[in-house]
């Protein structure tokens, strides 16, 4: 018998055995009982026992690792635990961790060796993440519908169970999608392993995506980077970023040092990873105020929607001449996207201090406000003073094409219409096809406005072929993802009671993957929600399919290096 036909059987034993020991209420309490547990984790134990070791007398056992001492130590410590507490629970949680943790790393291992093989082929590299990728959409929305990953005030699992597995459905999908909406408060409405979970799963989606974004930067770059070099890199400047803040929260809102690092990696994750989740209602305004949150926050928010295979093509010196490809007109894509990212920090960041600014613009052009706010986040237009308002344009406009990490008020009323105008389409354009942001990708226009630029002459038969199919490709990109954000608006109206400013802005920021919002996600019906969730997956496949599908064209016209 194949010992790799045993793979499936472990993994589902596992997940099994990890299921029962997690099936608890919110207050951490098993709602089966432990004998139980223990007899549905029991065949995962002996099967992972006999894979390793080759125990109970079987002939057949899979590759042998070594894990002995780790083993005999983590058993020791459950049955410590198991023995002091008087109950076999700790045990059963412990060993199910334990087993769940190997089975998930052996995994990981065998799909970096397979995506690290495909980063010269883009679509093979995405057809490797497909799958993964539904089966820990399923694995966090079950997680998170779990009664253990909320806490015991929200009411929902109890009173209107279909209505909490859906609104956790659409917090996966936001996780997953790396969007970063909810209609739950992230700091308020879930516990430690719910917090667990999607922190996981944006660290996951967010390598993933990294890894799809370095497979469509290959063929542009003048040198290719690994993808564990990528990964070294974003996971470095995180741990780096993470202690650089630990002492930049408040001991409100962070009062214990533990505490500090958690605020220091959530938020660090969020800007390198584009996901918006924040910890606090008015997002990171109180903080910006402090040069290191605001530089370093901000930072990583432009690293992770230019694209980390970008900023390290262009800032690494060059080992040797060797080392470059041969110049080519697709290779100037690197230097004229940094280029655009720049501009268009800059002009989104001076048009909305400019619009938000009282007395530039007639009152007519803002909206009044329909209600009081209430709300501790402050609107631009009520900054008295020109630095912070320009500050917070700054930050607004780094974070419009990826994160957003809201920290002004969107409601009808809070911004003028040219704003609220600007900010639709710098979430749309999105950021880079190589980072980790969302939207249309401003690639798009970049690499269209490159193929156009350089002459017929510069470029081979073989290379105009697949400069005009790139042209058309783009050009339907544009055209069917409009068409599609289009089409999603109009089935919200049908389906959702809002205002046209709530309905047009969250359906845009759910659709191109950034996490603003004016709130609506709290108030969507069945449908509503349904919809929402289709706008998430279709927004972040689509324009990486297409993006991929370029990529293997341009990695085809050149003869591929190893890093």
């Amino acid at each position: 018998m194949n010992p790799a036909a045993l793979t499936p059987l472990q993994l589902g034993l596992t997940l099994l055995a990890c299921l029962a020991a997690l099936v608890r209420d919110a207050n951490t309490q098993p709602l089966i009982p432990v004998w139980i547990t223990t007899l549905i984790q029991a065949p995962a134990l002996a099967f992972w026992l006999h894979a390793r070791w080759g125990w109970f007398g079987l002939r057949i056992h899979a590759e042998r690792t070594h894990h002995g001492p780790l083993t005999a130590l983590v058993f020791a410590a459950a049955v410590g635990i198991a023995v002091y507490r008087g109950s076999l629970d700790p045990w059963n949680v412990v060993v199910a961790i334990y087993l769940g943790g190997l089975a998930f790393l052996e995994w990981a291992k065998r799909r970096y060796e397979s995506l690290e093989a495909a980063m010269d082929k883009p679509v093979d590299a995405l057809r490797l993440i497909i799958r993964p990728w539904i089966v820990c959409l399923i694995v966090l929305t079950i997680g998170l519908a779990l009664p253990l990953a909320t806490k015991s005030s929200v009411p929902d699992y109890r009173h209107n169970f279909l209505l909490h597995i859906l609104n956790s459905a659409v917090t996966a999908t936001s996780s997953i999608c790396l969007i970063g909406t909810s209609p739950y408060s992230i700091a308020d409405d879930f516990s430690l392993f719910g917090h667990t979970l999607i922190m996981l799963t944006t660290l996951l989606s967010g390598m993933a995506l990294s890894a799809i974004g370095l497979a469509i930067a290959r063929p542009f770059l003048s040198r290719p980077f690994s993808l564990s070099a990528i990964w070294q890199w974003m996971i470095g400047l995180q741990a780096i970023a993470t202690l650089a803040l630990v002492f930049a929260w408040s001991t409100t809102d962070a009062p214990t040092t533990l505490a500090r690092l958690a605020w220091s990696a959530v938020h660090v994750a969020d800007a390198t990873w584009n996901t918006g989740y924040t910890l606090r209602p008015n997002g990171m305004a109180d903080y910006l105020a402090n040069p290191f949150v605001f530089s370093i926050i901000t930072t990583l928010a432009i690293i992770g929607s230019i694209g980390m295979p970008i900023v390290l093509d262009l800032i690494l010196p060059r080992r040797r001449d060797t080392d470059a490809a041969p110049w080519k007109p697709w290779k100037r894509l690197p230097n004229w996207e940094a280029g655009a990212a720049f501009l268009l920090l800059l002009g989104v960041a001076g048009l909305l201090f400019l619009f938000e600014t009282r007395g530039f613009l007639p009152e007519n052009l803002a909206s009044s406000r329909p209600f009081d706010l209430g709300s501790p986040q402050v609107p631009l237009r009520e900054e008295a003073q020109h630095a912070p308002r320009w500050r917070m344009a700054v930050f607004v406009s780094a974070t419009l094409r990826s994160t957003g990490l809201q920290s002004i008020p969107l409601v009808e009323g809070t911004i003028s219409w040219p704003s609220y105008a600007v900010l639709l389409v710098g979430m749309i354009v999105g950021g880079s096809a190589m980072g980790v942001a969302g939207g249309l990708r401003s690639s798009a226009f970049v690499l269209g406005a490159l193929c156009l630029v350089h002459p017929r002459r510069m470029w081979s038969n073989e290379e105009n072929a697949v400069r005009w199919r790139t042209l058309r490709r783009l050009a339907t990109l544009i055209v069917a993802y409009l068409l599609i954000a289009g089409a999603g608006i109009l089935v919200m109206y049908t389906c959702t009671a809002g205002t046209a400013h709530e309905l047009i802005f969250d359906t845009i920021a759910s659709f191109t993957g950034v996490g603003l919002s004016t709130s609506l996600s709290l108030h969507l019906t069945w449908i509503g929600s349904l919809t929402m969730i289709g706008l998430m997956v279709v927004g972040w496949w689509y324009p990486l399919l297409i993006w991929s599908r370029i990529a293997d064209d341009f990695a085809s016209l050149s003869p591929q290096r190893n890093s």
